[in-house]
């Protein structure tokens, strides 16, 4: 039974080793900064987890970003407003968001409500400097979290090494 049990921690070990490069972790980030940003009442947030649980990043990475930024979120609510009030009333687009609006499921993205739909400009906008700035900030700071990491006992208990105690 043990040796069952450590052959599956090895496996589930091995699955996630591949996720550490700086292009995971940005991806990572940029993820949890669309998910925290967009408010959760509506289905957008959901989707971009689901899509980012799937693609190759750091689950760590993007749960820290999407709370971190949870509380970024509303304070950019008066200026999302502004934005999709903006976007909302424009009467170019209005044939546009007359033609989403009659899709029966588009009530569940919310973007009538012009806080959503201005999270989301903003967070679309904001997602490619936050990977290219997230890519190099992961670069520099990888070594010395590491190093850190690794001294740690609970990353030794993790690693298999037994725990020192006394």
């Amino acid at each position: 039974m043990a040796k069952e049990h450590s052959n599956v921690w090895r496996r589930l070990r091995g699955g996630v080793k591949p996720l550490d490069r700086p292009r995971h972790f940005a991806l990572a980030i940029v993820v949890g900064t669309i998910i925290g940003i967009i408010p959760k009442f509506s289905m957008i947030p959901w989707a971009v987890m689901l899509v980012g649980v799937l693609l190759p990043t750091n689950l760590l990475a993007l749960i820290t970003a999407a709370v971190a930024f949870s509380f970024v979120g509303p304070m950019l609510d008066p200026h999302s407003h502004r934005i999709g009030a903006a976007l909302l009333t424009e009467e170019t687009y209005a044939p546009f968001w007359t033609g989403l609006f009659s899709f029966k499921y588009s009530v569940w993205l919310q973007l009538h409500n012009s806080v959503v739909l201005g999270s989301t400009v903003i967070a679309l906008v904001a997602a490619l400097p936050v990977y290219f700035i997230s890519k190099v900030l992961t670069k520099v700071m990888k070594p010395v979290v590491t190093k850190y990491v690794l001294s740690n006992s609970v990353a030794d208990w993790i690693r298999g090494y037994p725990l020192q105690t006394g």
